[in-house]
């Protein structure tokens, strides 16, 4: 056999939100910008990240009993922001796939994607077999044996991304000004109405394409107007962002209602905003490293926050933010660790991609 092709992870998954990147010059395309990459990119998918982490680390502490309604209403306001920030800025990096060819997009793309799905499903199905999971009647064959056709699992995103790129290649020759409002109202019927498909990862796809086609077509403008934001405007849509969650908290009491789709598209317009002042501060650098490895944080934060469940409960609510912050961290310093030190071909990228050692 020859020689495993020595790929850097970082190089071979570059265009999407969830992957490790560097900062390199995009390939050019109808769609993609060809300047530098833009460091603000990486503090918005740093920032969705440690919210996908807080409301993971949630869902498990109350699923066992820890008092954190506390943050109930914070967490049911951030779902307009954490999923659409990250597949706006995942349609970003993924702009230029129009200029593939079907096979160049399974092999460079959607391979990559599906195999890690399948993969970490896989883990998730061996480790919840043993440690306990504890929302509903949990199936490990059925976790996995049923991933493509029947998703039930926190990996979702990865799965979303596959079907999104595809979905967004085979649109590539209808408008941008067809495309997105037809996904448009797609997504609020799903987000916004009772309709479903009687799956919740599948009501999730159709309720959040539309961030993902937004962020790919209208890269290029995206990019011009956060160039010529200013702090004061990111102030200002924030605090927009903020009193229009409150109101719609206090009269609704729900993410759900018809006012989620526009909540988010300002939640996203503010984040992205937010992200260009932080990352030309200090308190934006740790948050850029992390949005540029935010891959080994997605798919083994899960084993790290379901160890709780060791952890006797208590009702005290200063004890109960102390662990939801202390398991949210570790949820994410943990990945990291191991992500360094674990070098094996196959974990983070295909099994034939050898990576690189890591700082």
């Amino acid at each position: 056999m020859g020689q495993k092709m020595q790929v850097d992870p970082r190089e071979a998954s570059n265009h999407y939100g969830y992957a490790v990147t560097t900062t390199s010059r995009a390939k050019p395309g109808p769609s993609a910008a060809t300047d530098p990459r833009e460091p603000w990119i990486d503090t918005a998918k740093g920032i969705a990240m440690v919210l996908v982490v807080l409301h993971h680390t949630w869902l498990f502490l109350g699923a066992k009993g820890w008092s954190v309604e506390w943050w109930d209403v914070a967490d049911d306001a951030l779902t307009t922001l954490r999923m659409p920030l990250f597949f706006v800025v995942s349609g970003m990096l993924a702009a230029n796939i129009v200029t593939k060819t079907l096979r160049e997009l399974f092999v460079g793309k959607m391979a990559l994607l599906l195999y890690l799905y399948l993969l970490w499903s896989l883990a998730r199905s061996i480790w919840f077999s043993f440690v306990e999971w504890p929302f509903s009647a949990f199936s490990p064959v059925g976790n996995f044996v049923l991933a493509l056709v029947w998703p039930t699992n926190g990996l979702w995103y990865l799965y979303a991304l596959a079907v999104f790129t595809f979905a967004l290649w085979s649109l590539r020759k209808v408008p941008s000004k067809v495309v997105i409002p037809a996904v448009a109202m797609i997504s609020i019927a799903f987000a916004s109405t009772p309709l479903t498909t009687g799956n919740w990862v599948f009501n999730n796809f159709l309720a959040y394409f539309v961030f993902f086609v937004a962020g790919s077509r209208l890269r290029q403008v995206i990019v011009a107007a956060v160039r010529a934001s200013t702090l004061w405007h990111a102030i200002g849509l924030a605090a927009g962002y903020i009193a229009l969650t409150a109101g719609v908290a206090i009269t609704s009491g729900r993410s759900d209602s018809l006012a989620r789709m526009p909540l988010s598209a300002l939640a996203v317009v503010a984040g992205i905003a937010l992200s260009l002042q932080l990352s030309r501060s200090v308190v934006g650098r740790p948050l850029e490293k992390l949005g540029q490895q935010t891959l080994p944080i997605y798919v083994t934060h899960s084993f790290i926050i379901s160890l709780v469940v060791f952890i006797p409960i208590s009702s005290s609510v200063p004890l109960s933010v102390l662990v939801f912050m202390a398991t949210a961290a570790a949820a994410i310093a943990a990945p990291l660790a191991i992500y360094r030190v674990v070098l094996i071909p196959g974990v983070y990228t295909l099994p034939w991609v050898r990576p690189r050692k890591r700082g």
